[in-house]
């Protein structure tokens, strides 16, 4: 009977240790998993950082192509040496803004921010946006194309292409 006096202890000693093994098995992968899915959420936000800077631009240049188109209309009806027409279209695609650099900033606190680059060609009157998203570490680019139309009585922009850039 003496012979069996500490075997119950040494039992015990090695269910725990199997035990705290296990354990610390399941918080590694289930901080392994939790590290995979935040930076999962980092990637998606990124991505709608960039777009959003790229819908910004898009937005603004909208806005200036009509601004351009409306003077260019209003000067075209008090000149009297060339039809409204033909006036705008002279003068319209050297008129509008070339390129230009904007940084859009997100005040929540976090380190989310949009470099956007906007490049127009006169070859064949496209813009060119270039938006990366920055969120702490990670980086996304979006690239869009969008055409000006100038047309009879309008102008418009026609988005040909908007996709990630990897």
């Amino acid at each position: 009977m003496w012979q069996h006096k500490g075997s119950a202890y040494i039992v015990v000693l090695l269910l725990v240790s199997v035990l705290s093994v296990l354990a610390l098995s399941i918080i590694s992968i289930a901080m392994s998993d939790y590290s995979i899915a935040k930076s999962d959420d980092s990637s998606h936000d990124v991505y709608y950082i960039a777009d959003g800077g790229a819908t910004a631009a898009l937005y603004e240049i909208k806005a200036q192509v009509k601004e351009t188109y409306d003077r260019l209309k209003q000067e075209a009806e008090t000149q009297e040496v060339l039809p409204v027409e033909q006036y705008i279209e002279q003068h319209f695609y050297d008129e509008i803004l070339a390129s230009y650099s904007m940084r859009i900033d997100f005040d929540d606190g976090e380190d989310r921010y949009s470099d956007v680059n906007v490049v127009f060609g006169n070859s064949d009157n496209t813009y060119t946006i270039q938006s990366r998203g920055h969120v702490k570490n990670a980086v996304s680019m979006v690239e869009v194309k969008a055409e000006v139309i100038l047309g009879q009585t309008a102008v418009f922009v026609e988005v040909n292409e908007w996709k990630e850039v990897r």
